[in-house]
């Protein structure tokens, strides 16, 4: 029961392996703290093994398998080995999904607020290049690091006490999130880690990070003093020993970060040319950025969409101390035994959905529950739709606003984010798209296996209701892929939005039989049903073996907004014409061919082609125009032939094709202000007037106050000092051609250089 005393739903449970005890439990008793006390053995109901293998090696010459490594991490991002000791270390995140329910935590004595995720890298011991190494933890172990211990996960925003609050407040500054690229410098003994989500560089101790005691004698709180102060969004890395510099590529600002590690001080500060669009750009630190979103600055929505997509886990998010909400969402089939007209807080394991393509496709969450929250009731329109019938979707921009409560009663914030915040979050957030189907052949045809798939899928009475497409709507014109927004009942104790299909594709892996699985989770809302094809055997549908064969060959096949040729790229050489000419061909004919998409603009090419290559030693582009000729950034226009016959006399060109709508752009107007790459003097920046005052063939945009590191209105192209603000530009007496201001200071030479070109 919730707070209020009434029965929650039937639903699944999760189970998580004891490797003491060899037994599959659950989460025990709720009335102990995270609920862990007296947990049920399920092992009679897991009729199979998940042996979590993470990382491999193999023997680089042969690519026979030497270890595997089990247990790293839950997501594993990026690895880097210790060049002096041979140890590889992983940044991994890992999640506690065992722990069930969102909130406060007070009526079902558990929450996973602020705890979604922890942050760590894992040492992983090779078989060599020797086992004396580290006597402690043997050859082919995992041992994970977990870097926040300073955490006490225990206290929670929601106590409303203020001395609490603070507490939690102050594990900010010492704590990682997102952990991603590694760097070890040369002699073995610093690693630097860019922390996606908390604007910082770890650096640490190898001898630390490879202690079998870390958790003993790692203190975050003291080592923290060590880290680095970044831009948002640091991700990549490159180490520089040989002038002490650390470059750091920051996402969020896009651009390329100077670290001078004596002070560990930024000492430069370079943009790259960003095409996005500013509610993108303003968007995407509300996804990531821990201590903006987060109480204990380890967790934020990125925790489990990871990347905007899916950590690929179920949770039991329900909240105990919640009350039941209106149910407004419209039947995707009107089913005469009822329409739910209510949501039950405790909504049992849900599966983590993709943040992706979710614009057109009706409320959020597996039931479309997000029509009722925060910001009110979505009064969706089409609840009484006759049978068969497609009703109007319910508002994705409000369900998404609703999303709001997720701040405090899961990432830990104390409240929310702001309104003006969350917009921000929801427009960068409705324009993220899935990706082409990887698996549905490039001319947007189906294999062979799928062939009769969709007359199946259209015209197949294969549920004692409709078709599949009665439930699942394939609009492309509306924006629809396998839903129309609507919810259906399907015999379970809870009536579900009805599901997209773009990427059933990615949840392969859980096989129901004996013996070793990839992944824990299959089909439905919890994962429940192992295959597809054992999802077209259940109770409401009558089809026979071919028909689940082929329907769920053509749901591995779906389509998505983005033509499966969009993406594909092919290099024609002077001798290669033989294997790169028939895809290039391909691209040409899919670049001719209309695709019907709400999300790209309607009826639209597949793809837009673009060709890249060296012309006199000079980078050029080229479009492919509706006309079938290229159109090139000299406003130049050649045939198709003409453009093949240059990969003879100047080199290799790369063909790309790129979503519809960015050709232009990607291909030959980089700033898109209408003057082409080649011509323009200032390509990186939109100037249609091509103003140059002092005539040095560099547009006055890309020496304007724009580019102006220290912000003292002297751009960085003529500032003898782009660091340290001194417009008066004094001159040093001892280097005339550096600024007095910048020699005064420990100053690296390429921070002060002569004006001009």
């Amino acid at each position: 029961q919730n707070a209020d005393g009434v029965n929650a739903p039937e639903s699944g449970v999760i189970v998580k392996y004891n490797q003491a005890t060899g037994q599959w439990l659950d989460a025990g008793n709720a009335a102990a703290t995270n609920g862990n006390a007296n947990p049920k053995d399920w092992s009679a109901l897991v009729p199979f093994d998940l042996p979590d293998h993470d990382v491999f090696s193999f023997d680089a010459n042969s690519l026979l398998p030497i270890d595997t490594f089990d247990h790293v991490g839950t997501i594993n991002f990026n690895l880097v080995v210790n060049p002096v000791s041979g140890l590889v270390y992983v940044t991994n995140t890992e999640s506690p999904n065992h722990i069930r329910f969102e909130g406060p935590g007070e009526h079902g004595g558990s929450t996973v607020q602020g705890h979604l995720s922890e942050s760590r890298i894992t040492v992983l011991y090779p078989s060599f290049p020797g086992d004396s190494i580290n006597p402690a933890v043997p050859a082919g172990d995992a041992d994970p690091q977990h870097l926040n211990q300073h955490i006490d996960y225990s206290l929670l925003h929601t106590d409303e006490n203020t001395t609490t609050s603070a507490t939690i407040d102050s594990y900010k500054p010492h704590s990682l999130a997102t952990p991603l690229q590694l760097v070890v410098n040369s002699a073995g003994d610093t690693v630097y880690m860019a922390a996606y989500g908390s604007a910082k560089v770890g650096v640490f101790n190898a001898s630390d990070i490879e202690d079998p005691n870390f958790e003993s004698n790692f203190d975050p709180t003291t080592e923290s003093a060590n880290y680095i102060d970044t831009g948002g969004g640091p991700g990549g890395l490159a180490l520089d020993e040989n002038n002490n510099r650390l470059y750091v590529l920051t996402r969020f600002g896009n651009q390329v970060e100077v670290i001078d590690l004596t002070s560990n001080a930024t000492t430069g500060v370079h943009p790259l040319h960003n095409p996005e669009p500013q509610h993108v750009i303003d968007g995407r630190p509300i996804l990531y950025d821990a201590n903006l979103t987060s109480g204990n600055g380890e967790t934020s929505c990125a925790s489990c969409h990871i990347f905007a997509d899916m950590d690929h886990l179920a949770w039991n998010l329900g909240n105990p101390d919640g009350s039941e909400t209106t149910n407004t969402q419209p039947q995707q089939v009107f089913i005469p035994t009822g329409n739910q007209t209510t949501f039950h807080p405790m909504k049992g394991p849900m599966t983590t959905q993709t943040l992706r393509g979710m614009a057109t496709h009706g409320s959020q969450h597996w039931r479309g529950d997000k029509v009722d929250g925060f910001f009110g009731l979505d009064d969706c329109p089409g609840g009484d739709a006759p049978v068969n019938t497609h009703p109007a979707a319910c508002s994705e921009e409000f369900g998404f606003l609703n999303f709001i409560e997720a701040f405090e009663g899961l990432v830990g914030k104390h409240g929310t984010i702001t309104v003006s915040e969350m917009e921000v979050f929801r427009d960068f957030t409705l324009d993220i798209l899935l990706p082409p189907n990887p698996h549905q052949p490039l001319d947007n045809t189906f294999s062979a296996g799928a062939a009769s798939g969709p007359n199946l899928f259209f015209n197949g009475i294969t549920d004692t209701v409709a078709t599949c497409e009665g439930c699942h709507r394939l609009d492309p014109s509306d924006g629809f892929f396998g839903t129309g927004g609507g919810k259906t009942f399907e015999g379970t104790p809870q009536q579900m939005k009805v599901a997209h299909m773009r990427n059933v594709y990615q949840k392969v892996g859980m096989f129901r039989q004996a013996g070793d699985q990839v992944r824990g989770y299959g089909y439905l809302h919890d994962g429940s049903i192992d295959t597809v094809k054992n999802f077209l055997a259940l109770g409401p549908f009558s089809t026979s073996n071919f028909a689940e064969n082929q329907l769920e060959q053509y749901s591995m096949e779906f389509p998505t907004d983005l033509a499966p040729i969009v993406g594909q790229q092919s290099t024609l050489t002077a001798s290669n014409a033989a294997v790169a000419g028939p895809r290039i061909d391909l691209m040409i004919q899919r670049a001719g061919t209309n695709y019907n998409s709400l999300m790209l603009g309607g009826n639209v090419p597949e793809c837009d082609l673009i060709v890249k290559g060296s012309i006199g030693g000079e980078e050029r582009g080229a479009v492919r125009l509706a006309s079938g000729q290229f159109r090139t950034d000299t406003d130049e226009f050649f045939s198709d032939a003409q453009i093949r016959t240059l990969a003879n006399s100047e080199g290799p060109l790369t063909y790309t094709c790129v979503p519809p709508g960015s050709g232009e752009r990607m291909g030959i107007d980089r700033d898109e202000d209408g003057e082409r790459d080649a011509l323009d003097n200032c390509p990186a920046v939109a100037n249609s007037d091509q103003a140059d005052t002092d005539n040095n063939g560099v547009g006055d945009a890309c020496e304007s106050a724009e580019i102006d590191t220290d912000g003292d209105g002297i751009p960085d192209a003529t500032d003898n000092c782009i660091l340290i603000s001194n417009p008066d530009q004094t001159p040093s007496v001892t280097n005339p051609t550096c600024g007095a201001a910048c020699v005064s200071v420990v100053c690296g030479p390429e921070f002060c250089f002569n004006p001009g070109p």
